[in-house]
């Protein structure tokens, strides 16, 4: 039998601008779903923060499968990188072909990100790359080359011993969309000591020039990079770019202050910039109502 069921969406996270929200969403009420019919239990297991539990391994890749087939609904062919994150937390490093890893030994980093506020489509993005390579195969190719070794030199960086890292989704099952590039990286725990800072920095730079040769740029994206380049900070563009947001590594030792100074002429100049978390958990139960896990640079 059906179970009909009424479900309630509070979400502060904003969409269409390359954050995964999506994979979030698919997230969240696959979760809720297969509780309230019984396909895996309530959580149990305690997690890093208080007053939140989440589920086993094995129940956590229940979780994953259904909602990366969720997003396929949305995105056509979703890589299912994004419902990994939202699943198990952490960060994950996907090529097509492989299982996706999580990299288990980060440093620690902060970043900031910047949303331009333009609403991009994925579907879209993934088209304009694909008519692209038709007409220039071989040059986009080694376009793609390039990214692929920079997500691999990165994965090196943020992950000391990333020939151990742990898999959490299964190679067979995956697909791939345009957006992903060969072997893509998404961030959300740190990196820590100078040296690695100044190589994630230059290797975002480089990586998100590639990404405009693809012709998924935006001149508001371009503003914000023009911004953060009179910090030495080299931004980057998250999902499948044409606007939404950038993210960029900033300094260990940067001060709190300079920080505040690089919000205030971000958001003079029509954007929003937020200090995300990093390395948080996936999906968990909040015992009790809370607020959204991004904070505000003030």
């Amino acid at each position: 039998n059906l179970l009909a069921v009424k479900v309630t969406i509070r979400f502060k996270l904003p969409s269409c601008v390359g954050l995964g929200s999506s994979g979030a969403y698919c997230v969240c009420i696959a979760t809720s779903l297969l509780c309230a019919t019984g396909i895996i239990p309530c959580p149990n297991a305690q997690t890093s923060c208080a007053d939140t539990l989440t589920w086993s391994d094995n129940h956590l890749e229940v979780i994953r499968r259904w909602s990366a087939s969720a997003e396929s609904l949305i995105h056509g062919r979703a890589s299912g990188l994004d419902a990994a994150v939202c699943t198990y937390g952490g960060i994950c490093s996907y090529k097509l072909g492989y299982p996706t890893q999580r990299l288990l030994n980060c440093p620690d980093l902060k970043v900031i990100l910047v949303n331009s506020k333009v609403e991009r489509s994925t579907v879209r993005m993934v088209t304009t790359v694909k008519e692209k390579l038709k007409r220039f195969p071989a040059v986009v190719d080694c376009i793609f080359n390039s990214m692929d070794a920079i997500s691999l030199e990165s994965v090196k960086i943020l992950d000391k011993s990333s020939s151990t890292g742990s898999v959490c989704t299964d190679s067979a099952n995956s697909s791939s969309s345009a957006e992903d590039e060969k072997h893509s990286m998404t961030s959300s725990e740190p990196g820590s000591m100078m040296d690695d800072y100044s190589r994630l920095n230059e290797l975002s730079r480089i990586n998100n020039q590639l990404l405009i040769a693809l012709g998924v740029g935006h001149p508001k994206i371009d503003h914000i990079c023009t911004i953060l380049a009179r910090y030495g900070i080299y931004p980057k563009m998250t999902g499948a770019g044409g606007g939404g947001c950038v993210f960029a590594f900033l300094k260990p030792d940067t001060p709190q202050t300079l920080v505040e100074m690089i919000h205030r002429e971000v958001v003079a100049s029509g954007f929003e910039m937020w200090q995300p978390m990093l390395g948080s958990d996936g999906i968990v139960l909040h015992m009790k109502r809370f607020d959204i896990n991004v904070i505000s640079a003030k």
